[in-house]
């Protein structure tokens, strides 16, 4: 006489085998959720110190004189702004200032991520282009503007 006391073996491999499947689902969709969290977040990074060093920069541009401001082009690199004291300029991925330029060759970082900097200054016109991140996906972020020298 058979009993159903309990579970064949076959009945336990195929548990087993759905609570892998289920499992593995899991798995997979939490670590995409952790990619997506991390990309986001090096998305938000480039975009918040864009963003801040084109606020800082525009702010210093608004306030000065058009004798105040000078740009240098740079063959091999990216562009170098000087306004009053305050030397920009960009080394690697870091936008760097100094503020008491000349008389100190100390410079601060002021953003990192930063993969553009470029500067044109026509007459009382000045444009500044700031980008971050790679150009072609999804992290690139770039912003420009243009102030118009008062002085």
């Amino acid at each position: 006489m058979l009993r159903d006391d309990g579970y064949s073996l076959i009945e336990l491999l195929v548990a087993l085998a759905l609570l892998s499947v289920v499992v593995s689902m899991g798995y997979s969709l939490y670590m995409m959720s952790v990619k997506g969290y991390a990309r986001s977040i090096d998305r938000i990074d480039i975009q918040q110190n864009v963003r801040l060093a084109a606020s800082y920069i525009q702010k210093k541009l608004l306030n000065a004189s058009e004798d105040e401001v000078t740009v240098e082009k740079k063959d091999d690199g990216p562009d170098i702004l000087i306004i009053g004291n305050e030397y920009f300029d960009l080394k690697g991925t870091t936008l760097r200032v100094n503020h008491e330029w000349p008389s100190s060759a100390s410079f601060n970082p002021m953003a990192e991520g930063i993969t553009r900097f470029e500067v044109d200054k026509n007459g009382k016109r000045v444009t500044v282009s700031i980008s971050g991140g790679e150009v072609g996906k999804d992290n690139f972020f770039p912003v420009t503007f243009e102030v118009f020298l008062r002085r």
